[in-house]
């Protein structure tokens, strides 16, 4: 008696039912993928912030926005700016005020999102630390860190959200408050 054998459109019609098991699971998982982005809530005067982090990232309030904290011991501070200029003039207020501090001159811009490295202190000697920043209506949201790569800081960058009322906020030129720099409030008259 001859062995039915199968034929190779049944074959594929077996596989379906495999590859659809697969592909709903969201296939084979690589163990040196990046973890998975959630949200964490932080309470912001009469608001809250919403931020994206990485998987056992854990955030908590500040007084002029939130601190952002690693398993490795990375941190970095997110800072919130009643700023009101559109984003050109911010880069430009900044790559005034860094002048010899901003490390390759370049600001990178992605998608209302940018990037920049500077030193912190000395221009040659002082601490790097890198800045990545976004718009939220009049606002300026900034994320700053010595030990987070780029992509972690725009990643964070781009996911803030603010729950309204979002408190008042004293108008600052960016990377004031950082650290033990206080925030020097703009001249009323370039406010305009």
């Amino acid at each position: 008696m001859r062995k039915p054998s199968l034929s190779l459109p049944s074959l594929s019609l077996l596989a379906l039912p495999l590859i659809a098991a697969i592909s709903a699971c969201g296939g084979p998982q690589h163990l040196d993928s990046p973890p998975a982005w959630s949200t964490s809530t932080v309470d912001f005067g009469p608001g809250q912030l919403h931020l994206g982090l990485r998987f056992r990232w854990v955030a908590g309030a500040a007084p002029d926005g939130a601190v952002i904290n690693t398993p490795d011991g990375g941190e970095a501070r997110v800072h919130i700016f009643a700023c009101g200029k559109p984003v050109q003039e911010v880069l430009k207020t900044i790559q005034t005020r860094l002048r010899s501090r901003l490390i390759g001159s370049q600001i990178v811009n992605r998608d209302r999102t940018f990037f920049f490295r500077w030193r912190k202190g000395e221009a040659m000697t002082g601490r790097v630390m890198g800045t990545a920043a976004t718009t939220h209506g009049p606002l300026l949201i900034s994320i700053t860190s010595s030990t987070l790569t780029q992509e972690d800081l725009v990643g964070v960058a781009s996911r803030v959200r603010l729950s309204l009322p979002v408190p008042t906020i004293s108008s600052c030129l960016p990377l004031c408050g950082i650290d033990k720099e206080t925030c020097v409030p703009q001249d009323p008259e370039d406010e305009g």
